[in-house]
């Protein structure tokens, strides 16, 4: 089933770190871990997943970082 999601997230880790956190999550079958959410919701619990992970941009303060994460989940759009 070819289901695609966008999850917008920020992290003040690196992108290394924070997708092995989301692997171990989806292993340790984390109830709040959005792996977890999108597989028992659109594949029926599988644990086989193929995902990609993309740094938007960097930011040396953390609120700016937050408010990014904000303006880009309130103006996503799914057509884009």
């Amino acid at each position: 089933m070819g289901v695609t999601e966008t999850y917008h997230g920020e992290s003040g880790r690196n992108m290394y770190t924070r997708g092995k956190e989301h692997l171990q999550g989806l292993r340790n079958g984390t109830s709040s871990n959005c792996l977890v959410i999108h597989n028992e919701l659109y594949h029926g619990g599988s644990r086989e997943v193929h995902f990609r992970m993309e740094a938007t941009s960097t930011f040396r303060k953390a609120l700016d970082r937050q408010v990014d994460e904000s303006v880009r989940i309130k103006y996503f759009s799914t057509t884009d």
